[in-house]
């Protein structure tokens, strides 16, 4: 199992953060979208200013994610909190370390960071197509809240699943 160091990420990171999604990202949704499409997606999403923008606010947080042995970045992810939830907006692990369990360790970490901010659920939204993830949260007691269409640039459309895990435990 890989033992992960979670780096916020500042400003001055925010290159950074774009080059490992454009490793990690684009090459996994190849498999979704062509190119042009995929392009309007990834600017969209990991556009410089916007990032630095939005980590500057004291609800986002945004993760990268090193290899301890390494201190190699091996993933990343970003949240906020708002009203007693957790948004999960993203979380990418890099293809090799897929099957290391680094995804449940990123899940686990934030869930933490959920129940110390007295979140009492997390909410996500995912690509409907991306049968793996939405099996992997499944299997971490998220539930389908409902299929939802979001409008991307230009006119892309995603459709998504909006899904919750409640953080509330009825003993």
């Amino acid at each position: 199992m890989v033992n992960p160091i979670f780096q916020p990420l500042t400003a001055a990171e925010v290159p950074v953060a774009i080059a490992l999604a454009e490793k990690i990202w684009k090459p996994y949704y190849r498999q979704f979208f062509d190119e042009r499409t995929l392009s309007l997606l990834f600017s969209g999403m990991y556009e410089l200013e916007s990032l630095k923008n939005w980590i500057q606010q004291s609800q986002n947080h945004y993760f990268l994610i090193q290899d301890s042995a390494t201190n190699a970045p091996i993933g990343y992810c970003a949240y906020s909190i708002s009203n007693d939830r957790l948004w999960l907006d993203k979380i990418y692990v890099s293809a090799s370390f897929r099957r290391a369990k680094l995804g449940t360790q990123l899940l686990e970490k934030i869930t933490r960071d959920a129940l110390q901010q007295d979140c009492k659920g997390i909410d996500l939204r995912v690509y409907r197509k991306n049968k793996s993830a939405v099996f992997f949260y499944l299997k971490h007691g998220f539930e389908i809240v409902r299929a939802v269409d979001f409008a991307g640039p230009e006119g892309v459309i995603y459709p998504d699943y909006l899904m919750a895990k409640s953080l509330i435990y009825r003993s």
